[in-house]
C-alpha cells in the first residue's frame, strides 16, 4: 500500500515543477509524444495542466525541491531567465511522467516557443558567464551537459521542442530505456490510458495489479487526479479491487490502519498534514480516498516521498 502511494505521488513530483496550461479535453503535446517513446511494462503513467495549478503556487513551491534533485540551485533558475529570457515554467507547455515498479523513470516535456536551438544557446551563454569549465555535445537526438551539476546531464531530444530527461539526470542508460518506444503494445498499460480522462491539473495511472495484505483485498488498478480550488487542491485516489464487498470491507480496514498508525506517532512528518485532511469511502468495487489541503500541505507530502 505505502508502495502504491510512494509511486502516485513521486511520480507527480517527478514533472510537476516542470509544466503549464495545456487545452483541458484536449490530448497535450507531451502526451502525444510520450504515447510513442514510452516504454511498454511501466508502472504510472501521470501528466500535468499547471494552468490550473498556477493559482494555488505549487509549482513554485515544489521547484526549489526538484532542482535540488538534480543537483542545481534555486540561483540557477534565475540565471535562465535573466541571462537566456526563459522561463524555466512558463515556456513549457506540457509535461508527462512514467514510472517503472522501482520508481525510476523519465519525464517529457514538451515547450511552448523554445527549441532545442534556444536551450543550447542559453547554455553557452551561462557557461560563458560562469567561470565554471562547462561543455555542451551534441550526439544526434542527444545532448550532454557537463559542469553544470556533480555528473554530466543527459538529455534526449523526441522532437524540436519537446526533449525528455530520466530522474536520474546522469543515468544515460536509464534515459535510453525509458524513452525506447513500446508503450502503445502494453497490454495493461495502453487500454488503462486509452480509457481515462487526462484533462485534470494533475492525473496519474497506475497499472499494478495483485493482493493488498493489509486491506485484505486484490487490486485490479489504481488511477488518481488533483484539481485546483479556491487556492486548494483537491485531490483523490482510487483503487479499483475485486468486488464492491472487498472494496466496502478494504475501507473499514484502511480506516483502522490510518488511526493506529497515527496514534503509535508513526506518520512521517512530510506526509502528516495530508494524511490528516484524508477521507475515506468506497464506491462500487472502488476505495476511494480524497484529501482538499493548501498547496504547501500537498508540496510537503510529495517531498516525503521524492526518491533522494
Amino acid at each position: 500500500m505505502r508502495q502504491l502511494v510512494r509511486i502516485t505521488t513521486a511520480c507527480a513530483a517527478f514533472a510537476l515543477g516542470a509544466t503549464l496550461s495545456t487545452t483541458a479535453g484536449a490530448e497535450s503535446r507531451a502526451l502525444a509524444v510520450a504515447k510513442a517513446a514510452l516504454p511498454a511494462g511501466l508502472l504510472a503513467v501521470a501528466g500535468f495542466d499547471v494552468g490550473e495549478l498556477r493559482a494555488s503556487k505549487l509549482p513554485e513551491i515544489l521547484l526549489p525541491q526538484l532542482l535540488a534533485k538534480a543537483g542545481l540551485g534555486a540561483h540557477d533558475a534565475k540565471s535562465v531567465r535573466g541571462v537566456c529570457a526563459i522561463d524555466p515554467i512558463n515556456q513549457i507547455d506540457s509535461a508527462v511522467a512514467g514510472m517503472d515498479a522501482h520508481a525510476k523513470g523519465v519525464v517529457i516535456v514538451a515547450f511552448k516557443g523554445t527549441t532545442r536551438g534556444d536551450v543550447d544557446a542559453c547554455f553557452r551563454k551561462l557557461a560563458q558567464g560562469s567561470g565554471k569549465t562547462v561543455t555542451l555535445t551534441a550526439k544526434g537526438d542527444l545532448t550532454v551537459f557537463a559542469g553544470i551539476a556533480p555528473t554530466n546531464v543527459y538529455v534526449r531530444w523526441l522532437a524540436m521542442d519537446v526533449l525528455a530527461i530520466a530522474d536520474s539526470p546522469g543515468d544515460k542508460a536509464l534515459l535510453t530505456a525509458m524513452t525506447s518506444g513500446g508503450l502503445a503494445g502494453d497490454k495493461a498499460m495502453a487500454p488503462l490510458l486509452a480509457g481515462s480522462t487526462t484533462d485534470s491539473a494533475f492525473w496519474a495511472l497506475v497499472a499494478k495489479s495483485g493482493p493488498l495484505p493489509e486491506l485484505g483485498a486484490t487490486l485490479v488498478r489504481a488511477y488518481a487526479s488533483a484539481d485546483a480550488k479556491a487556492g486548494n487542491l483537491a485531490t483523490e485516489v482510487h483503487l479499483v479491487l475485486d468486488s464492491a464487498k472487498a472494496a466496502s470491507a478494504a475501507v473499514a480496514k484502511a480506516k483502522q490502519l490510518l488511526a493506529s498508525t497515527k496514534k503509535a506517532g508513526k506518520v512521517p512528518p512530510d506526509l502528516a498534514g495530508a494524511l490528516a485532511a484524508v477521507t475515506l469511502g468506497s464506491v462500487g468495487a472502488e476505495l476511494v480516498g480524497r484529501a482538499t489541503m493548501p498547496a504547501a500541505t500537498f508540496a510537503k507530502a510529495l517531498g516525503g516521498v521524492l526518491p533522494r
